[in-house]
């Protein structure tokens, strides 16, 4: 069953110019699950969380949507990362809401810029639904 995370009007910084203009020909984007950085490890949304894929390179497609911007050395993305993985039967976007603002399941998945030093300054938040939200890219 397919679950998203979307995240929009990210707004990331590099410490290096360096590493910017590398990032810039590569655009590499990594999107990162810390499922022990929920309060019940995901065992309550995940049939199987300890086989949940936890980090994997993502880009622009059919699976993936993903929206960059870049302005003055910032980079803005808003994304929806699209996992397939076991869930729990019956699971409700009521109960995926819950377990994402109750449990920290908002505070587990993060887009990182490949393996530059870039770091997020703002956004409008990251959000887990079981369907993609209008809003996406």
């Amino acid at each position: 069953m397919k679950i998203y995370w979307s995240v929009y009007d990210a707004q990331y910084e590099f410490e290096d110019e360096d590493d910017f203009a590398q990032w810039e020909t590569t655009k590499e984007l990594t999107f990162e699950f810390n499922i022990d950085d929920t309060d019940d490890g995901g065992s309550s949304i995940f049939k199987s969380p300890d086989k949940v894929n936890q980090s994997f390179d993502v880009k622009d497609g059919d699976k993936h949507k993903i929206e960059v911007s870049i302005s003055d050395a910032c980079v803005n993305i808003t994304a929806t990362i699209c996992l397939e993985e076991d869930l729990m039967d019956g699971l409700t976007e009521e109960q995926l809401g819950e377990w994402s603002e109750d449990r920290n399941g908002w505070f587990s998945a993060s887009l990182l810029l490949g393996d530059f030093d870039a770091h997020v300054v703002s956004d409008d938040g990251g959000e887990w639904s079981l369907e993609p939200s209008s809003e996406d890219p």
